[in-house]
């Protein structure tokens, strides 16, 4: 395992790999020298002095205790990127001039460098006319994307700068693509980049209305009428009605889309095939699509029949920046666990976002939502998942 094979990913998660092993899985001991290793492949400074690391990163001590904890990181870090092979301080991370900078060459992949190179590219050839070389060039670049630059660092201002320009490239970049895509008629490919952006950058408007437009195009109103009614919940807090327009399009009746099959069926065939079994008590997870298709019925039947429709939210909160991947999965699936067990088969639930879930909660009082949240709340915490995530639990009327 050599120096050639070191690939740093920062683009929607962080992972160090060299061949085969992960050097950077976090463990409470080494997120420190992590830190430092992210903080250098955010600063454009060629050389960092220490007075600088001690300030960006919050050295809370003296000034020799500080030198001391510093030149202890540095080397620790050092020898981890440097596991497998002989150790040579100067490999990865030098000194000089006073202060320590990243030696960059050493690495045989960081994706933001790649990803900025394939954008750059991208534009030389759009530019020179060589659309379809173009094409090639930014969908390689934008598969690179997998979203915000260092999430696992809340805020500091060397990470924001770097993210901000990353996102704003990404943006640029799929625009262009979408526009070039279109002339050639592309649809589906311009739907699955934009299905993706929308979930990478849900807030951003511009892809919801291509997603949208591209879906008209494809002949598929329904998927568009389900996409448009979750953009007008998104941004149902900024009191606007988003891309009406559309709206008013989706809503003309139009008989030519319509995809019936062929034939009459008896009702016994019916009954058989929909296979309605009263025995089932599983607790099914269905798309965000689906679960708005049976909020507005159960609305429309709760108005009539005056009866209350609650909408609950639980979401896991990860309560520090080191939780790895298969952390997460693990608090998600102890979850689904307490769901099976102290929700009814017929609640509605779906998977809004990676840590949030929403409930449609009908026939039901007000204090027993409220018991059946924070029973959710116990038991999780009851089977010992406390370290590491913290459940939120809200609700309101429909």
């Amino acid at each position: 395992m050599g120096d050639s094979a070191l690939e740093v990913y920062t683009l929607g998660k962080f992972l160090v790999r060299k061949g085969e092993h992960t050097l950077s899985e976090h463990k409470s001991q080494s997120s420190k020298v992590w830190d430092i290793f992210q903080y250098f492949l955010s600063t454009a400074n060629d050389v960092n002095s220490p007075e600088q690391i001690f300030k960006d990163l919050n050295f809370d001590m003296e000034l020799m205790d500080a030198k001391n904890v510093l030149e202890n990181r540095i080397y620790r870090l050092r020898k981890v990127l440097a596991v497998g092979e002989e150790y040579k301080a100067d490999q990865y991370i030098y000194y000089r001039n006073g202060g320590y900078g990243l030696r960059r060459s050493s690495f045989s992949w960081i994706d933001f460098e790649i990803f900025q190179e394939n954008c750059k590219k991208g534009k030389k050839l759009v530019n020179s006319g060589k659309k379809m070389d173009a094409i090639e060039c930014l969908l390689s670049a934008l598969n690179i994307y997998q979203g915000d630059y260092l999430t696992n660092q809340l805020n500091p201002h060397w990470a924001v700068a770097p993210r901000v320009q990353y996102r704003e490239l990404y943006l640029e970049s799929l625009d262009l693509l979408c526009k070039m895509l279109s002339e050639h008629e592309e649809y589906q490919k311009i739907e699955e980049l934009c299905r993706r952006a929308v979930k990478i950058e849900p807030f951003e408007e511009h892809f919801h209305y291509i997603l949208l437009e591209t879906f008209l195009k494809r002949g598929y109103r329904h998927k568009a009428r389900q996409h448009y009614a979750l953009v007008q919940t998104l941004f149902s807090q900024q009191g606007v009605e988003f891309f009406p327009e559309l709206g008013k399009r989706l809503n003309e009746s139009n008989s030519s889309h319509s995809r019936f099959a062929k034939g009459i069926f008896n009702l016994d065939q019916i009954k058989k095939e929909i296979y309605l079994n009263n025995s089932c008590k599983e607790v099914k997870i269905i798309s965000a699509q689906l679960f708005h298709d049976f909020a507005e019925y159960l609305y429309k039947f709760s108005q009539r029949y005056e009866e209350k429709l609650y909408l609950a939210s639980v979401a896991v909160e990860f309560s520090h920046n080191d939780v790895t991947e298969a952390d997460e999965e693990y608090h998600i699936n102890s979850l689904l666990k307490i769901f099976q067990k102290n929700l009814r088969s017929y609640d509605i639930i779906c998977k809004w976002t990676d840590q949030q879930y929403l409930i449609l909660l009908s026939s039901i009082q007000e204090r027993k939502v409220i018991d059946i949240l924070e029973r959710i709340k116990d038991r999780y915490y009851e089977a010992g998942n406390q370290i590491g995530a913290i459940i939120n639990t809200s609700y309101r009327i429909l």
